[in-house]
């Protein structure tokens, strides 16, 4: 997954040990989700 919403969790809290990794990057489908939520005004 590569969200921004998805928290960055250590791999030492799983027993797997894969943890997830920190995005600071927004996603295309975010970014047109922003921007249908707060359209541009002239």
């Amino acid at each position: 997954m590569n969200s921004i919403m998805l928290y960055q969790f250590d791999g030492s809290l799983f027993k797997d040990g894969k943890g997830t990794p920190l995005n600071t990057q927004l996603s295309d489908q975010h970014k047109t989700m922003i921007a249908q939520m707060y359209p541009k005004t002239p």
